[in-house]
């Protein structure tokens, strides 16, 4: 009897023993687990604190980047517009015939340097949220006519024949700002007569349903855009490798003002050359 009440006592304390060790180990096994949640939370805090001042920075170095642009644009226009005059009275008013060539050639140039600065002034403004919007109304036809003749002489000099279509109401009116438009359409125009070539397609249409709004699509019939540019075509300072002019931000501006007026700017698919397709809200009348 006293051997086996001894046999129990020492079960009693064996399995005394190993609870005991058993609730050491997860004390400790819990405490380090602690430990590490503490040294987790501590790292995310870090990494996350990290992150915020790296976007303060980021944002800081965006807008003096902006900041920069829209003063060294500004700094150049002005030279700008005092040599253009200057070149446009020597090709008025010279007599000698390679004097005019020359002339005219300095003055193509400084068109080319003035568009792409006011390039960057409105992409320099867009990037700060700055896009004013002046609606009025405006006739189809006129504004067809308009940018008609504002392309067809750069259009034929890239060997392009430039066609503007309206319907099915040439007559409408469309209640935009005549200014955000000229940078959608222009924008397509330009990359059209950069990298185009055949015919040159301008179709305007305004569609009433389900909303009033303006469609434009240009679309050439050159070799379209690169397989390997078309996921970046809208994206800013990316440009064609062959590009010689320009700082790869026409269609990212054109796309900005898009969508700032309620709209959107996208590259179609297109078996030739390259078709973009534009959708601008119109006010009611």
């Amino acid at each position: 009897m006293v051997d086996e009440r001894g046999r129990w006592q020492r079960r009693y304390e064996r399995e005394r023993a190993a609870r005991f060790e058993a609730e050491q180990i997860a004390e400790s096994a819990i405490a380090d687990l602690q430990q590490a949640n503490a040294a987790l939370d501590q790292r995310v805090a870090d990494r996350t604190a990290a992150l915020e001042t790296a976007l303060i920075r980021l944002t800081e170095a965006d807008t003096a980047k902006s900041t920069f642009v829209h003063g060294l644009a500004h700094e150049m226009s002005t030279p700008l517009h005092a040599i253009a005059g200057l070149v446009e009275l020597i090709e008025a008013e010279s007599n000698d015939t390679s004097v005019k060539t020359s002339a005219r050639q300095a003055g193509d140039a400084a068109q080319r340097l003035n568009r792409a600065l006011r390039t960057l002034l409105e992409f320099a403004a867009i990037s700060h949220n700055e896009m004013s919007i002046t609606e009025q109304a405006l006739p189809m036809d006129t504004y067809a006519d308009t940018v008609s003749a504002r392309w067809q002489r750069r259009a034929a000099r890239a060997g392009m024949l430039l066609i503007v279509e309206v319907g099915p109401d040439p007559k409408a009116i469309m209640n935009v700002d005549p200014a955000r438009l000229d940078q959608i359409v222009n924008a397509l125009l330009d990359n059209a007569v950069k990298f185009g070539s055949g015919e040159l397609l301008l179709s305007l249409n305004q569609v009433a349903e389900p909303a009033p709004h303006l469609r434009i699509e240009v679309s050439d019939q050159g070799q379209g855009v690169p397989q390997d540019l078309r996921d970046k075509v809208f994206e800013s300072f990316v440009r064609d490798r062959h590009a010689t002019e320009g700082f790869g931000v026409g269609l990212t501006l054109a796309r900005a003002v898009a969508e700032g007026l309620g709209g959107s700017l996208d590259l179609s698919e297109s078996t030739v050359g390259a078709h973009f397709v534009a959708l601008v809200p119109l006010a009611r009348t």
